[in-house]
């Protein structure tokens, strides 16, 4: 004769652990704030009024708790199945115990931070490209022959000191002084019997 939901059962499970410490560690993943998974426990119609009582191997209560039967939860992977049950009352002690339940669970589904490990940096040598400073031609200077005069100082634009200095320097060049042969009027009479000879 199956359950009706205005059945009321009691359940009471006992834990194979030594301490609450070692059953938080290997079942906290069972507890959350409002429901309990009751591992090895038979399924029972949904909305079963159901009082629980979990306890260790040596006795000691865990958990005081009322609630609905709320589903079956099957075996998977490495973890077991078990009834479901939500929570409706249940003892301050049991309160206390989700708490650390709860605490327990998220300590354990946060990975531990790993180090920071900051890849060294490595500086590209800085290479200076080499400065080819471009070579200084100097237009060559031809100067001008004896007795030939120069006719126009270049049109470069001089500071006044260097102005003065270039023209000293033009003077200079424009002053050319020939000497005068001692026999000139000889030459020069010769160069006028040879003109005649060939008249």
């Amino acid at each position: 004769m199956g359950l009706k939901v205005t059945d009321r059962v009691a359940l009471k499970l006992v834990r194979p652990y030594e301490t609450e410490a070692d059953y938080l560690a290997s079942e906290a993943w069972t507890i959350s704030r409002k429901s309990l998974l009751l591992l090895g426990q038979a399924p029972l119609p949904d909305g079963t009024g159901v009082r629980c009582q979990v306890t260790l191997r040596g006795g000691a209560k865990l958990i005081e708790a009322e609630g609905v039967a709320a589903g079956y939860i099957e075996s998977r992977d490495d973890r077991p199945g078990g009834l479901k049950l939500k929570l409706l009352r249940m003892s301050p002690a049991t309160q206390k115990l989700i708490q650390r339940a709860l605490g327990a669970r998220a300590k354990s589904a946060t990975p531990a931070s790993a180090p920071e490990h900051s890849a060294p940096e490595h500086s590209a040598p800085e290479h200076s490209a080499p400065e080819h400073s471009a070579p200084r031609y100097s237009a060559p200077r031809h100067s001008a022959p004896a007795g030939a005069s120069v006719s126009r100082a270049p049109n470069v634009e001089l500071g006044s000191d260097r102005r003065a200095r270039a023209l000293g320097e033009l003077g200079a060049r424009r002053s050319v002084h020939v000497d005068v042969p001692a026999n000139r009027d000889a030459l020069l009479a010769r160069l006028r019997q040879r003109d005649e000879g060939y008249a």
